[in-house]
């Protein structure tokens, strides 16, 4: 389904948590035939439009006020803009980001990109960090250098965006979607501005539940797989897990990262009534995780069996290779605490 981008406005936001802000933050707006008459900006924004469904993964909710009224601050800004895409409006928007960015995130370029998907209104919101760049000028015989400041790159890893869809003025936009690259970084506090503080929101798929759904599925996973070497790649994965604590993931994400192999995401895939839960976004709660995941166990065929917590197991057990027929030995140094008789499985 197309889209169709009617106007864009950009400003320069910086960090302004804790003072008044720019009373007269200046900005610039794009209609849709000043975007045709400049072939280069038009394709910039035309492809940060079109994309945003792409791009924009992790679900999110609007959260009401504090009091537990249909109220939240930025979407009233941003129905505001819609019915009305000025540049007032816009900055509105623009003033809101600089009073929640701090000194640890750099200044960055904001764009605001309106138009239509079919009978729906729909609204992206990108920043993109400001950087400083040199131009190389090339004469003849010579080489000039110009050093550039406020440099947009729209490659720049950490940018952000967010997407909201809704054919009601009234009773939509409550939720949308976004991206947010530094929140696969490792300083995921400076990143949670963005949808908890600008947008007032949160993630739809909460940390808990997402992580409870994943660790649920590798356990019953290795439960069903009748291959062993397949076990060992679901329990490795379950044990590295950890890696990605505080990070976000989804489910097809998670097996990329691992490498798991086509048979081992198969089960896992089995684990989920709908498709579309393998691409749901959410941050791992590695807490939760392992609560739902706590104890890998490997089981040998002369009767014993070894058994830790996960996260550890591999720090825990000393595993050798002793030959191709999946012959092992398995190590581990430890004080006795108590010994205990248990039923046969």
């Amino acid at each position: 389904m197309s889209s169709d981008l009617n106007v864009v406005h950009s400003f320069l936001v910086k960090p302004m948590k804790g003072t008044d802000g720019h009373k007269h933050l200046g900005g610039t707006r794009f209609t849709k035939n000043q975007l045709s008459a400049k072939s280069n900006l038009n394709e910039l924004f035309s492809k940060l439009f079109d994309n945003a469904e792409k791009e924009c993964r992790i679900e999110i909710a609007l959260n009401a006020n504090s009091a537990g009224a249909a109220k939240n601050d930025f979407r009233d800004l941003l129905i505001n803009y819609i019915k009305k895409p000025t540049l007032a409006a816009a900055r509105k928007i623009a003033t809101r980001l600089e009073s929640v960015t701090t000194n640890r995130s750099s200044q960055g370029l904001l764009f605001l990109a309106s138009g239509k998907k079919a009978s729906s209104h729909k609204v992206v919101v990108a920043r993109f960090p400001a950087e400083e760049g040199i131009r190389a000028n090339q004469g003849k015989g010579k080489l000039t250098l110009e050093f550039l400041e406020e440099v947009f790159l729209k490659s720049h890893r950490t940018y952000k965006s967010a997407l909201f869809v809704d054919s009601s003025l009234t009773g939509g936009f409550w939720s949308g979607w976004a991206v947010d690259k530094q929140l696969n970084s490792q300083d995921t506090e400076m990143s949670n501005y963005w949808i908890t503080d600008f947008l007032a929101g949160d993630f739809k798929n909460t940390a808990a539940a997402g992580s409870k759904m994943l660790a649920t599925a590798l356990r019953e996973a290795s439960k069903i797989a009748e291959n062993i070497e397949v076990q060992n790649e679901i329990a490795s994965a379950a044990t590295l897990a950890k890696k990605l604590a505080g990070k976000m993931t989804s489910v097809n994400q998670f097996a990329k990262e691992f490498g798991l192999s086509d048979t081992a995401l198969a089960l896992i895939r089995k684990q989920f009534p709908k498709p579309s839960q393998l691409d749901v976004s959410f941050q791992l709660d590695i807490s939760e995780f392992q609560r739902h995941a706590p104890r890998r166990t490997m089981r040998f065929n002369n009767g014993a069996s070894v058994s830790a917590d996960t996260e550890v197991f591999d720090k825990v057990f000393e595993v050798e290779e002793l030959n191709d027929l999946g012959k092992v030995r398995v190590t581990a140094e430890g004080v006795v605490q108590n010994q205990k008789l248990s039923k046969s499985k």
